[in-house]
């Protein structure tokens, strides 16, 4: 991860993006799946902070770094994470629903917001 791609994203989010729409969300997408969880996770630390705009990150498993990605975005302050559900999802690339929540210690609890009844119904 290059400072040129850090400067971008402190740049743009300060300056050009936010303040002139409502957007709430940034997503910050690792499309290829070949960063390292310490470079993705710095990443996500070194975004500029915006008022009322939560990160949101997306991370492919090319090289089957997708959960360790996700949990270091996660642990650098992410907010929302796009991940798949059993497999079913765009290209089943993106984390896993079932290893991000095994590996991060979040239980499927209503206590997380995530329910597993509700995804074993959306999976039948």
């Amino acid at each position: 991860m290059g400072p040129k791609l850090q400067q971008y994203l402190s740049c743009g989010t300060k300056s050009a993006i936010f303040p002139k729409t409502d957007a709430t969300t940034l997503n910050i997408p690792d499309t290829v799946g070949y960063t390292s969880l310490f470079e993705f996770g710095q990443l996500i630390v070194d975004i500029p902070k915006i008022e009322n705009v939560d990160i949101s990150i997306q991370c492919q498993d090319d090289f089957g770094l997708s959960t360790v990605d996700t949990l270091a975005g996660a642990h650098a302050s992410a907010k929302q994470l796009e991940v798949t559900i059993y497999g079913i999802g765009e290209k089943a690339g993106y984390a896993s629903l079932e290893e991000v929540e095994e590996y991060s210690g979040i239980a499927f609890a209503h206590e997380s917001g995530i329910h597993r009844v509700g995804i074993e119904c959306l999976i039948q």
